[in-house]
């Protein structure tokens, strides 16, 4: 009996708050999953930052016919063989690769559109050293400082400034989500409170009778 009461009198509240309850549900039910996609989130960037950074490499670029400062010149074969010595005897470094002037061209041909694929040949683009470091993110800072001094280096580059730069976008964006959740978690208390209030003055009459 008792129970049967509790029912009909949740069914005739939701009737009477109908659209009220709606709102409530969608509220909340948009708070939690903005919540539980800023947390997914988080957790997806520290798994791709940690999974990916072991296999950043940094580039060491040669001097091409084209360069400009700091290089003098196209760098010399003695040149390129000394910067191969110099990386095999660098205990920072645990492998490196040579990428000829050719290879440059035909990855950038891979990606360029037809009309600068054909406007690029061998010579415009520079040879490098694909390296990859023990701890990229402890050596790469003197490696850039004593690479860029060595003659036939054009510039040295870190593929992990990209990736620095993807996960700043997606962390200002987690950080967007959570901020709107936070809103909508605010709304959806407030409408709770203003749900019970409005449910209570309804049955003040009842209240008082008991």
């Amino acid at each position: 009996m008792r129970a049967n009461f509790v029912v009909s009198g949740v069914a005739t509240g939701i009737r009477r708050n109908l659209t009220m309850t709606i709102a409530l549900v969608l509220s909340t039910a948009i708070a939690l999953a903005f919540v539980g996609a800023a947390v997914l989130a988080r957790s997806e960037i520290s798994r791709f930052k940690s999974d990916y950074e072991g296999r950043l490499n940094a580039s060491v670029y040669l001097c091409a016919s084209t360069s400009r400062a700091p290089c003098q010149h196209k760098t010399t074969p003695a040149e390129t063989a000394a910067l191969q010595q110099k990386l095999k005897s660098d205990p920072r470094v645990a492998s490196f690769s040579y990428v000829s002037e050719a290879e440059q061209v035909h990855r950038y041909d891979a990606t360029a559109t037809p009309e600068a694929a054909k406007l690029t040949q061998v010579g415009d683009l520079p040879a490098s050293f694909t390296v990859h470091l023990n701890d990229i993110n402890k050596d790469f800072v003197s490696f850039v400082s004593d690479y860029k001094q060595v003659a036939g280096v054009s510039a040295t580059t870190n593929a992990s400034d990209v990736l620095k730069t993807l996960l700043r976008m997606i962390d200002g964006a987690r950080i967007f989500s959570i901020g709107i959740a936070v809103v909508v978690l605010i709304a959806s208390i407030l409408l709770i409170a203003n749900t019970i209030q409005v449910a209570a003055s309804q049955r003040k009459n009842e209240t008082s009778i008991m």
